[in-house]
């Protein structure tokens, strides 16, 4: 973990990306990452991180591991209940021992509760890239957001990616990044400090521009249930980035809520989805509390004009199940 304590403690650099919101503030004193480093664990607390009690509310799940972790497979079920194409898309898929994980065996495999929901994330995902993009060659990957680092591990196993970026606050890049460690070949790991990549890179907000100004293109942005929990200006500065970042008529596959009090984003359209072509839009079958809509775009050289009012209520109707999607998609164009 030297190399990541050293890569913080020479960050001086704020940006419009960089901004804590008010969600990741209050988290944060939860937590009492007070100082600079409080958030980085020791190598004794890395054996165990999966049941570090400073990170229980950060996508760990109940205190009962075991509970949380038959529930988690139960909304899996739930979520898809074809378990032909379940069991396919498990076949041969492992999680990692890092940091301790409990594990709950079933007929899908040996997984936590946490591996279980992001099998229907990654599921989501596997299925976008599928269906409204070429997977015949290697991919280029950026998550802006990515928790634990379980989208990337999955998606791994299941598509031939050329790199995989991850960009995220540095209180939670650390884990991903200790997820990395733990799983890929150290030689293919980067810390975004310049323009220099590999295979698996890990920027902080604070140094996205070297991102920004390099040649890379990324055929797919993902971020799931991050931009919910970001300011709209934050958002805003994240979809300019992606916009000049996403190769023409690459894809831009967002998960996320809006309008409830614990967050800032207030509106559908305060997320900026509506800079990209709609071409799928769904109830995330993950959601439970909050509600989520799983919205796949597409960056095109022109998008049609949209009524922003009719987007924001069409939006409203088709979480609570008042629409279909292809009324949603026909019917918000001006």
């Amino acid at each position: 973990m030297e190399n990541f304590k050293k890569y913080i403690l020479d960050l001086n650099n704020k940006n419009e990306f960089s901004e804590v919101s008010l969600f990741w503030k209050k988290t944060y004193k939860m937590f009492k990452f007070e100082n600079k480093l409080d958030f980085i664990p020791t190598d004794e607390e890395i054996k165990n991180l999966r049941t570090w009690n400073k990170r229980t509310a950060m996508g760990n799940g109940d205190s009962d591991q075991i509970k949380w972790g038959k529930e988690s497979y139960i909304r899996l079920l739930k979520a898809f209940p074809n378990e032909q194409i379940l069991t396919e898309y498990t076949n041969n898929l492992k999680e990692s021992d890092m940091g301790n994980p409990v594990k709950v065996k079933t007929h899908l495999g040996n997984f936590s509760g946490m591996f279980y929901l992001n099998i229907i994330q990654t599921y989501i995902l596997y299925n976008a890239i599928s269906n409204f993009y070429t997977t015949d060659k290697p991919l280029d990957i950026c998550e802006i957001g990515a928790g634990w680092g379980q989208c990337c591990e999955i998606l791994n196993q299941k598509l031939s990616l050329s790199s995989y970026t991850t960009i995220d606050l540095k209180e939670t890049l650390v884990l991903s990044y200790l997820n990395a460690l733990h799983n890929f070949d150290n030689s293919d790991i980067q810390l975004i400090m310049n323009e220099k990549q590999k295979k698996y890179n890990f920027c902080v907000p604070e140094n996205i521009y070297n991102l920004e100004n390099s040649n890379n293109q990324y055929d797919i942005f993902i971020n799931c249930y991050s931009f919910q929990e970001m300011s709209k200006q934050n958002v805003i500065s994240y979809v300019n980035f992606i916009k000049k970042k996403l190769k023409r008529n690459g894809l831009f596959i967002s998960i996320n809520s809006w309008g409830y009090d614990r967050y800032e984003i207030k509106d559908f359209s305060d997320l900026q989805l509506h800079n990209f072509e709609f071409i799928d839009i769904f109830n995330d079958p993950r959601s439970i509390g909050c509600k989520q809509l799983v919205v796949v775009c597409k960056n095109v050289e022109h998008n049609r004009e949209i009524n922003i009012n009719k987007l924001n209520s069409m939006a409203l109707d088709l979480r609570d199940n008042k629409i279909k999607k292809e009324d949603f998609l026909k019917n918000i164009y001006i």
